[in-house]
């Protein structure tokens, strides 16, 4: 870091003051930095991406599985999903369309009720399926 590009670093920096997790490339991943000390260009780090996630459909639903539910308003017991539909689950005698579920339960372990969105910048946006230079890939951590 030096004065010339001191200014590239402060988003870094503010999202390590407020806790989130620093990455730094290492060839194609990225690196879970423990202690950054920024002494390579801005370009090296970036905040680690939060997962981002969408809701289940009937297609992407886990069907082959028992899935238990807590409701994110603190409701007071759990629910197992009885019945999965092409437009609705059904949840104890209560029927809910997937984007409630989403917004309204998680799983026991907290886990959205919905499926990982791929990160963007691994796919091509070209119609024709033309890839896209590959950005370094997400490294798994021990976090």
């Amino acid at each position: 870091m030096n004065k010339d590009n001191a200014h590239l670093f402060i988003p870094l920096i503010q999202a390590l003051a407020e806790g989130k997790k620093i990455q730094m490339r290492s060839g194609n991943h990225w690196k879970t930095q423990v202690d950054p000390r920024f002494t390579n260009e801005p370009d090296y780090y970036r905040i680690k991406p939060e997962p981002v996630y969408r809701p289940w459909s009937f297609e992407t639903a886990p069907r082959d599985r028992m899935v238990w539910l807590r409701g994110k308003k603190g409701s007071p017991r759990d629910c197992l999903v009885s019945r999965w539909e092409i437009e609705w689950v059904g949840l104890s005698s209560f029927i809910y369309r997937y984007v409630d579920l989403f917004e309204n339960w998680v799983q026991l372990d907290g886990t959205p009720c919905g499926e990982l969105v791929p990160d963007p910048s691994q796919e091509s946006s070209a119609p024709w399926g033309k890839a896209k230079k590959a950005a370094p890939e997400e490294e798994e951590d021990e976090d």
